[in-house]
């Protein structure tokens, strides 16, 4: 009877420390596997922001990338920005504060070298504007340029209407010189400019 006894002492306390043991192993194993859940959602959290981080890094490149893109393709175009015709200046100048009554374009040398002599035909080719004040009537002439800056060899006469040709050609004068000083002024500023690109580039 004692030695049943002492067997059954044995067997329940070898089977309440298989349960401690158990318990303690499930405990155990709870915790690492709650450490390593925790573990991950914080690599999850990290991989996020760092993503997150990496994109904002990435719009703003490009944004940047293109303000760049942008502002460089606006001053390369400065140039043409600065770019004065001073042809066209003077003809709205003209139009401004004169009246044209009629307007001619004059294809050809022989359509207009009887209105002209040497040095003003000369003149025309060179970009220049010829002025003829008559008795009763004021006109302005200047020819016609290709893009590659050559004299085509047609010219426009414009008749202003004029109570006094010859006072009414000296103010005409006084405001194509004003213009092509202007002019001059503007190609000088477009000049810098295009050094400036020419260091840029």
């Amino acid at each position: 009877m004692t030695m049943l006894s002492s067997h059954s002492s044995r067997t329940r306390f070898i089977t309440v420390g298989i349960k401690i043991l158990a318990g303690v192993a499930l405990a155990s194993n709870l915790f690492i596997g709650a450490l390593l859940y925790a573990n991950l959602q914080s690599s999850d959290t990290v991989e996020r922001k760092v993503n997150e981080v990496l994109t904002i890094k990435d719009d703003l490149s490009a944004n940047l990338r293109a303000a760049i893109v942008s502002l460089q393709e606006e001053f390369l175009a400065l140039p043409d920005f600065f770019h004065v015709d001073p042809k066209e200046n003077i003809i709205q100048a003209i139009n401004k504060d004169f009246q044209v009554t009629d307007r001619q374009e004059l294809r050809g040398r022989e359509a207009y070298s009887h209105l002209f002599d040497r040095s003003e035909r000369r003149d025309l080719a060179n970009g220049g504007f010829i002025i003829k004040a008559e008795s009763d009537r004021l006109s302005v002439s200047t020819g016609f340029f290709g893009q590659d800056g050559s004299f085509s060899e047609s010219i426009e006469r414009m008749t202003l209407a004029s109570g006094d040709p010859g006072a009414d050609s000296e103010k005409l004068r006084t405001l194509i010189e004003a213009a092509e000083k202007e002019a001059a002024a503007g190609n000088s500023l477009r000049r810098k400019v295009d050094e400036l690109n020419a260091k840029v580039a």
